[in-house]
């Protein structure tokens, strides 16, 4: 397996391209390579505004659950005062 020496990584990764330079020395041939590349870099407020549309995501989810209970008990409250009503009647 070949080793590689990196001797200096010129790191300008830019946020707008995220494109990097180096220099690499091979140990066993002695040559010498320039590399470059790019990356993809996703800026810090990118991830912070994933995380807050996760949330709100969430939390409308979680509302939408309350809200079906809610009315669910609603519901249930109802039929019960109706039930109370009907025995009423049945037993006069």
């Amino acid at each position: 397996m070949k080793k590689l020496l990196l001797l200096a990584l010129v790191t300008s990764v830019q946020a707008q391209d995220g494109s990097f330079n180096g220099t690499i020395y091979d140990l066993d041939s002695g040559r010498i390579q320039v590399i470059s590349g790019s990356v993809d870099i996703k800026p810090k407020e990118d991830t912070y505004l994933e995380t807050l549309r996760r949330i709100n995501a969430e939390l409308a989810e979680s509302n939408a659950r309350i809200s079906a209970e809610i009315a669910a008990s609603n519901q249930l409250s109802e039929l019960q005062e109706q039930t109370r009503l009907l025995r009423k009647i049945a037993d006069q």
